[in-house]
């Protein structure tokens, strides 16, 4: 076959086209998140107060009834040494464990918690029912501070459609938006949640996906993004089989540590996945 000039012009344009749409191609290739298990638990211990008197190293739980849901522990933060604090409702109370479980002190707060949070440098700070945060004081007091916690706001992660969503950047508005990056979930999406960053500014997103051939069952699992939003990791163990409903489920550190609250029937379980090694 005798191939015109023109012949060979357009087979190498047509050569360089496809080496750009292969670079393309391999540029856009999604990145090969990487699965990560709990790497470790801790479990509470609790009693409940229809037994009687509830021992002071135990939270306390309440078993429910027809018209009433369970209660009990339904938010907690983590210590920079690894320790514990929970919210104890049913004996209007925060209580402190050490990273092993193991009760160290509590304090008595006079109304029931909502919400506890740690600051920078570990004193506790106590939300009340009508969503003041107090801060514990000598001689069993609170007072206010004037405490809000970091936390990202409701619409900082949304669906745009059935297996697609957004999550925004730092800030409000225009500058939000512009930071934030899409995500893609094969499996569909039922909720969406931006859990917060940590100091490498990696985001963490919890996800909740349908479960096929079930109209109300969810699967749970949590991703870390990039700040340009490459999927790092995931974890897709995350259990949801609560007793209490927890107020506040998670808590991101500064280290890359993921925590999780499970108010279970026998115990109180804190998850925690470690996402430091993820390069």
């Amino acid at each position: 076959m005798n191939f015109t000039r023109n012949d060979w012009l357009w087979l190498a344009a047509a050569a360089v086209a496809i080496a750009i749409l292969g670079f393309r191609v391999s540029r856009q290739a999604p990145h090969r998140a990487e699965s990560l298990s709990a790497t470790r638990v801790i479990e509470l211990p609790v009693s409940y107060i229809e037994n009687g008197d509830s021992p002071r190293e135990r939270l306390a739980l309440s078993a429910g009834a027809e018209d009433e849901l369970p209660q009990g522990p339904a938010s907690f933060d983590i210590s920079s040494d690894g320790g514990v604090v929970v919210t104890d409702p049913l004996k209007q109370r925060i209580a402190f464990f050490d990273a092993q479980g193991r009760f160290v002190k509590d304090i008595e707060m006079g109304f029931t918690p909502r919400e506890v949070w740690l600051t920078d440098n570990g004193s506790p700070r106590v939300q009340a029912p009508g969503g003041m945060w107090l801060e514990p004081v000598a001689g069993g007091e609170a007072r206010e501070t004037g405490f809000q916690p970091d936390v990202p706001k409701p619409d900082s992660a949304r669906r745009t459609g059935a297996d697609r969503g957004f999550i925004s950047g730092d800030g409000s508005g225009a500058a939000a938006e512009k930071t934030g990056f899409p995500v893609l979930v094969p499996q569909g999406i039922a909720s969406l949640e931006k859990l917060g960053r940590d100091a490498r500014g990696r985001v963490y997103v919890a996800i909740e996906t349908p479960v096929a051939g079930e109209e109300i069952a969810v699967r749970k699992l949590i991703r870390e993004y990039a700040a340009d939003g490459t999927l790092l990791a995931e974890i897709g163990d995350v259990p949801v089989n609560y007793f209490v409903e927890p107020v506040r489920e998670f808590r991101i550190k500064s280290d890359g540590k993921v925590y999780q609250l499970v108010p279970r029937a026998g115990m109180v379980a804190i998850n925690m996945w470690d996402t430091a090694r993820v390069p």
